[in-house]
This record gives C-alpha cells, structure tokens and sequence, in this order.
C-alpha cells in the first residue's frame, strides 16, 4: 500500500505501531479524527513516506525524534494537538525535500528551530500558538523559495530585528506575527521597515501591543490585500494613501487610538467597491490555510481559509478616537460585507447611502454619537444578519416595511403564499369530498332496495330498543358527523437563506 486516507472519521485511541509496517507507504492522511497518545518511534521505518497528515486530533507526548529518518517528507501536518517538547533540539536538516511544515496549535517550547532553516526546499512554515521564545533567527532568509511564514501567537521579541530579518525574503507572501513583540514600539520609517517585500500580501500584526503611530512604510507594499493592525496602541490619523491600495479588501484597524475624521479615500478602496475579478480568485490559493478567530464569541471557534478570496471583504476601525461624520460616499463600497465603526466618536446622521451597500451581513454603528432618525432606506439590506445602533442619540419611529419582489424575505413569503393556497385547496376538495361520501351512504342504507331515492322506508331500526315502539313525534334528525382533520406532514416553516463561502458572522477577527 502506497496511499491511505481515512480523514475526518471518528477514529480514536492510539495510533498503532503496527503501520509502520506498511514500509512502502507514502501518503499517510488521518487528519481530522480522536486519535490520542503519542505519535510511535516506529515512524522511522517508513522512509518512503511523502506526505504526512495528522492535524486536528488530541496527539500527545513529543514529536519522535526518529521522525527526521522519513529523509522522503515533503509535508509535514500536524497543527492542533497537544504535542510539546523543545523544539530547537530537533534536528530537521536531514529533511532535505520538505517543503510545507505546520506545527501550529501545540505545547512546543524554546527557541525557533534553526536546523529547520536548512531545509532549502520549504516554502511554508507555521510554528504559530506555541510557547516559542526569543528573537527570528537570521538564518531564516537562507529560504530562497518561502512564501508562507506564520509564527502568531507565541512569545517572541525584538520586531527591529525581525523586520531586519523578514524584509530579506523577498518571496514572501503571507506573513502573521501576532500576538508577539509585546509592547514594543512598532518601527516608523526612519527605522527598519518591511520595504521590499513588494510580493507581500497578507500581514497580520494585530495584539502585540505596539505603540507608535501609523506605519508610513506600509503604503510601499503595493500589492497587500490583507492588513491586521488590530488591538494595538496606534495614535494619530489615517492616512489617506491606505486607500490607494488596488487590492486591499480585508483592513482590520480596530482597538487602537487613532482619531481624527473619517478617511474620505476610504470610500475609494478598489477592494471593497468592486467585485473580484477571475485572476485574483485563481491566484488566491494559500500555501496553508488561514485561521481566524471571532473575538466576540465565546467558544472562541476557528475559521479556515484555505482561498485568501474567501475572506470576508472587511473594514473594522471600531474603539479608536474617530470623530466626524461619515461621508456619504461610504456608499460606493457595494461589496462590503461587514462594517464596524462601532465605540467611536462619530457624530450627525448615518448617511442613506449605506443603503447602497447591498452585500452587507453585519453593520455595528453602536456607542456613537450619531443622530436623527435611522434611514428607513437600510430595510434594503437584505442580507444583513446583524445590525447595532445601540447608546447614541437617534429619536424618530423605527420604520419596517415590507421585504420588496426582488428580495429572498419576499421571494420566500411567495413561496410560503403559494404552499399555504395549494393546501387550503386540498383540504377544502377533501372536505367536501367526505362530506357528499357520507351524505349518500347514509341515504342508501336507509333505503330499501325495492323503494326509490324519494321514498320513505317502512321500518326503522333503534339501535338497542327494538322492541320500543315508535314515537309518534317527529323523528330526531341524526346529527351529520363532521370528518377529521389532518395536517399535511409536508407543511414546514421556511427561510430563506443565502449560500456564502465563507461565514462572517464575527466582527473583529485576529488573523493566525
């Protein structure tokens, strides 16, 4: 056996080290399952293995050191178990084919491992949510094919000489760094920057705590598409040129302390008024995916993308110092999906034109200091799944109309019209149907064979009393006996729902 795939089952307990056995083995998937305990030494028999696939299980105990004799490994998936250890006393060198290694979500510690650098051939490393100390080691720019470099969520220091290091990797594309660096001073302009990386689309530098103002460096990286400055301590303004990006759709600025208006330019970002074109959706593969964790919910519950397109098109500058009124322009950006301007400043009415920004699911206006009624024009968003306007100064009616032809409210009140008509026919047809049954069975047994429909019968039966005389009042007519009612099984509630690729019920999202 050379493949075997048994992901996202419900396998559990250990995995036996009996599959070493399968010495031809090169593509190993049990992704996605309850396998516990630790990974077998045993592995090192399999020095044919390719492709190695154990993430998203409950693994334990350290990575096998044996693991560095599987000289074939090409990728290397074991991201989101409880796996520990030191992780600089690895020596990864012997891997010379490996291209893709996700350690991501264990309990490794130390330093980064500098043996993993040698291996020439990689193009994605994720070494996220660990407990890794110490600084990004210069060794890392030795990676002449690197695109993809996740390190978020750890405890490394110094981004000076991070940045020394990173703007060297001229290939990279991706690259989040996370929750580190924690309450550094992000580098401004006259320090060391990230200028150069000109392929560099995702950047995620969102709960290091950085001080500092607005990164001027940023605006010469021409193609990113992704920005993560979020719970930071940013002060000043927005600069007007973050809406010069042509490809920026995801710009994440929230809990900060930037103040000043409402950028003007925002409402020009290309990303977010125009639909992607095929290329980008083409050229949006990631090398691994992306996870994002909604900060407003409490299970606090990955998403993955594996498209960078896939992200929700997204501008967050909520709890900053922003004041002002929001242009009317705001409408232009028809292909936004969540808007939170949320714990601000903003003052005077929200603009009509929102009205315009017919994709939105989720808009958050709440803790403002807005004005006036609310545009009754918002009933056109018809997808929106939540709104907040909460703690301002709004007064007036709260207007709710009815869903118009063209949108999913009333195509389904339609259809549910349209279901509740067919089945009052039917059971109005199936009445009186029962009612002419019974009427003309009750005439015919009281008949006798040889009278006619019009005459009377000679004798009457009273049931339990057949020895009764009849009465010589007028018969009791017998009461009709009504039929039962039934309710169709098929009759269901129905919504409406709209498909998406991706669910983008969170507001504020930390890249990983």
């Amino acid at each position: 056996m050379q493949e075997l795939y048994l992901p996202r089952n419900k396998l559990s307990g250990a995995i036996s080290p009996s599959i070493a056995n399968l010495i031809n083995l090169k593509i190993l998937n049990l992704c996605d399952n309850e396998l516990t305990g630790a990974i077998t030494q045993d592995i090192r028999r399999l020095s044919s293995l390719e492709h190695l696939h154990l993430h998203m299980n409950r693994l334990n105990g350290t990575l096998p050191t044996s693991i560095t004799n599987c000289t074939s490994l090409i990728t290397l998936s074991l991201r989101l178990n409880s796996l520990q250890g030191e992780l600089s006393s690895y020596d990864f060198s012997r891997l010379v084919h490996l291209k893709s290694v996700d350690l991501g979500n264990n309990l490794f510690r130390g330093a980064l491992p500098e043996s993993l650098f040698s291996c020439q051939k990689l193009t994605a490393i994720r070494l996220a949510s660990n407990h890794l100390t110490g600084q990004i080691l210069s060794s890392l720019v030795s990676l002449p094919s690197l695109s993809f470099l996740s390190l978020s969520h750890n405890s490394l220091t110094n981004i000076t000489v991070a940045f020394t290091i990173l703007r060297d990797c001229k290939n990279l594309t991706t690259l989040t760094l996370s929750m580190n660096f924690k309450g550094e001073t992000l580098p401004s302009e006259g320090d060391v920057s990230l200028v150069g990386l000109d392929n560099l689309r995702v950047l995620a530098l969102g709960a290091c705590g950085f001080s500092g103002s607005f990164p001027l460096w940023l605006s010469k990286l021409p193609n990113l598409e992704v920005i993560d400055l979020s719970f930071n301590f940013l002060t000043g303004t927005i600069p007007g040129w973050v809406g010069s990006f042509q490809e920026l759709f995801y710009l994440d600025l929230s809990n900060n302390k930037l103040s000043g208006n409402f950028p003007i330019e925002l409402t020009t970002m290309q990303g977010l008024a125009f639909q992607q074109s095929s290329h980008q959706i083409d050229s949006s593969y990631l090398e691994l995916p992306v996870f994002v964790t909604p900060d407003n919910v409490s299970n606090h519950q990955y998403k993955m993308y594996n498209h960078l397109t896939s992200l929700p098109t997204t501008l967050y500058l909520g709890n900053n110092s922003l004041n002002g009124a929001i242009p009317n322009a705001i409408g232009q950006l028809k292909f936004i999906i969540a808007l939170d301007l949320s714990d601000n400043h903003f003052s005077g009415e929200i603009p009509g034109a929102m009205s315009n920004l017919t994709n939105l699911e989720r808009l958050d206006l709440s803790r403002n200091h807005f004005s006036g009624q609310i545009p009754s024009s918002l009933q056109n968003l018809h997808f929106l799944s939540f709104f907040s306007v909460a703690d301002n100064n709004l007064e007036g009616p709260i207007s709710v109309a009815a869903p118009t032809s063209d949108s999913p409210q009333a195509k389904g009140t339609g259809k549910r019209k349209v279901i509740v008509l067919v089945l009052a026919i039917c059971s109005s047809i199936f009445t009186i149907s029962l009612l002419i049954y019974c009427f003309l069975d009750k005439r015919w047994r009281g008949m006798d064979p040889k009278q006619g429909l019009d005459q009377t019968p000679q004798h009457r039966i009273h049931r339990g009393k057949r020895d009764r005389k009849p009465s010589h009042t007028l018969p009791r007519r017998r009461q009709q006996q009504q039929p039962d009612r039934t309710l169709c099984p098929c009759q269901r509630s129905w919504k409406p729902q709209r498909a998406s690729a991706s669910s983008t019920s969170s507001v504020q999202e930390a890249l990983d």
